[in-house]
């Protein structure tokens, strides 16, 4: 749908590509059109206005052609306006579709940034208040990578070595409380035996043998630990 025309310097047109030769010679010199004018500056120049020859409304870009510095003549391309007007709805459709779509596919990738980093963030805080209320024996599930899983495992590690010390910090206070008993059991069998059993059995049921008793036990209780 574009019409390029070649005219001479002094605004003679040398050729149409929409008109013969013979319609040719009969076009009025194009020297005082506004984009042949603007290019005779040796500068590209433009210009819209309705065409008499092709009744309609035209977009003109006009190039000059030049030699030796100087102006010898001009190329001018002529656009139909309707052209230009659809082809910049066509383009200014695609660049909303292409904002659209940008800004689709930035949504979900933040909302999987969200679901993936913000459910470990999560499953780390929750694991925090149940170490904190003392339950050690629960554990993270590091479905994250990176410095997020490094977290979920030290915390994981930190909760064992923590479980494993409660572990054996009360299988030694059972042991010390069986050797604790065991050697009270045995101080007052020896207290009766050496008291007799009569009346080391009536003075420990007495105030003063439940007293001598619970000297016995405290200083063995601070012996063991």
């Amino acid at each position: 749908n574009s019409r390029i025309t070649v005219i001479s310097g002094s605004g003679k047109v040398l050729g149409d590509s929409e008109q013969p030769y013979a319609e040719m010679l009969k076009m009025e010199n194009h020297s005082t059109r506004p984009e042949i004018m603007g290019a005779a500056d040796g500068k590209p120049a433009s210009g819209i206005r309705f065409s008499e020859t092709l009744k309609k409304n035209m977009l003109y870009v006009a190039v000059p052609a030049m030699d030796g510095g100087r102006v010898r003549g001009f190329i001018r391309l002529a656009t139909p306006l309707a052209s230009v007007e659809h082809m910049l709805s066509s383009l200014r459709r695609i660049v909303i579709l292409g904002f659209a779509l940008s800004a689709l596919f930035a949504l979900l990738v933040g909302i999987l940034v969200i679901l993936f980093v913000s459910r470990p963030v999560e499953d780390i805080i929750y694991a925090s208040k149940k170490f904190a209320s003392g339950d050690f024996a629960y554990r993270i599930r590091a479905k994250s990578s990176g410095e997020l899983r490094e977290l979920s495992e030290t915390f994981n590690s930190m909760a064992a070595g923590i479980e494993e010390h409660i572990r054996r910090a009360e299988f030694q206070h059972q042991q010390l409380k069986a050797v604790f008993e065991s050697m009270v059991e045995g101080l007052r069998a020896r207290y009766i035996k050496e008291e007799g059993q009569a009346s080391g059995y009536q003075d420990a049921r007495s105030g003063e043998g439940r007293r001598r008793l619970a000297v016995c036990a405290r200083d063995l209780y601070r012996l063991c630990t």
